[in-house]
């Protein structure tokens, strides 16, 4: 149910909305009526007095909108919508008075009606975001969300991350996934939010698939994020539908490894490489060469670069060509270690690389592990040498 999921919050919004506004106006106005003996009777005074009745009766309400709203209030507001038919906030009056009697259908449509006057009243957009809520109407309440985001900077702020918790909910994927087909302004911003969301990503996956087939794409740096998360979080089979979505072959014939010849210094990690590129140790790729680089200082150890790959049991051989590097005080090993295992023993096969290169095979035993990490380990001795490694390829086969 929608009422579970977003509603409760949205109402919150609203109350919180309301009586900002309420601190901003109501305090400079100690008897709201007297404005009608300073100004000439017009619509848009009736408006603004009824207005600061109904935030005075948030204050004291604690931040809520009153069940019943007070006769004055509604009085003022219709007096205000005969002078004045596009007093916005004497229209919204009306409407609030009509939804305390109990009369939702004309309260929506003057809802509607004061958005045809302005689309940047957000109480009207939040009340018509909540009212469609109840109704279980997720692709309208999301439109007024949408207005909204469309018509006021601020509200960024406050609904987006409302949104993000929406998405823990799957009725809200296809929903979403329709609203964004048409590039709201606001989407880069959504993205970075959702991305970092746990109890939102795997929604957030399917999401970026539904997407995917309708040709939308979304910054490249979320993608990243997304793929990352997911895998941070053990969801590897929704990680690597996500990568296989959006990525075109990068892969020879039966090769397991990505950009086993280090042609493309971009990607997805850690589908593709992710490398290490601060402290003591790291890898960077240079396509134009082909070539992967892994530096270290003596002394130094780690994980330089690595790649989440898919293995199934059976035979396999690992395949390196070296361009230069000592390799004689440097060690540098291939390490397969079982991605979804404690670290304590999830090693696999450690495969030490010589000057020139290896060619050596490798066995996957069984089922129990699907996903694994190949990382290429580097370690020099604290007397040995600053030294760089260059690595032409590095692939893996089944045979």
């Amino acid at each position: 149910m929608i009422k579970n999921s977003i509603i409760w919050i949205i109402a919150l919004i609203l109350a919180g909305i309301t009586a900002s506004h309420a601190v901003g106006s109501v305090g400079k106005r100690i008897a709201p009526t007297a404005a009608l003996s300073s100004f000439p009777a017009n619509g848009f005074v009736y408006a603004g007095a009824s207005d600061a009745i109904l935030k005075s009766s948030v204050i004291a309400n604690e931040g809520k909108i009153p069940e019943k709203i007070d006769p004055m209030a509604g009085k003022l507001a219709k007096k205000g919508f005969l002078l004045e038919p596009t007093a916005a906030s004497a229209v919204r009056m009306v409407a609030f008075d009509l939804a305390s009697q109990g009369d939702q259908e004309r309260a929506r449509a003057l809802m509607r009606m004061v958005l045809t006057i302005s689309k940047r009243d957000r109480i009207a957009n939040f009340w018509l975001v909540d009212d469609y809520g109840k109704l279980d109407d997720i692709d309208n309440a999301l439109k007024y969300y949408d207005i909204t985001l469309r018509t006021s900077q601020s509200a960024a702020e406050l609904l987006l991350p409302t949104m993000v918790t929406a998405l823990q909910n799957d009725a809200f994927v296809e929903p979403f996934a329709k609203l964004l087909v048409g590039r709201p302004p606001w989407a880069e911003n959504f993205w970075q939010k959702l991305v970092n969301s746990r109890e939102s990503i795997t929604n957030a996956a399917d999401l970026r698939l539904r997407l995917q087939k309708r040709d939308i794409s979304i910054p490249m740096q979320s993608e990243q994020r997304l793929i990352a998360q997911l895998v941070r979080y053990g969801h590897l089979e929704e990680a690597q539908m996500v990568y296989g979505a959006l990525t075109t072959a990068k892969k020879t014939a039966g090769q397991l490894v990505s950009n086993a010849d280090f042609n493309d210094a971009g990607g997805l990690p850690p589908f593709d490489w992710q490398l290490n590129s601060e402290g003591e140790y790291g890898a960077s790729i240079s396509p134009e060469d082909g070539q992967l680089l892994v530096s270290a200082v003596p002394g130094a150890s780690g994980v330089a670069a690595r790649q989440l790959v898919t293995l199934e049991p059976g035979t396999y051989q690992l395949s390196a060509k070296i361009d230069s590097g000592k390799l004689d005080t440097t060690r540098l090993d291939a390490k397969l270690r079982c991605a979804t295992s404690p670290p304590a023993n999830n090693l696999v096969a450690t495969i030490s690389l010589s000057k020139t290169g290896v060619e050596q095979k490798f066995l996957i035993p069984s089922a129990d592990c699907r996903y694994y990490w190949v990382d290429l380990d580097i370690k020099i001795p604290k007397e040995g040498d600053f030294d760089d490694v260059i690595l032409d390829s590095f692939m893996i086969v089944a045979i």
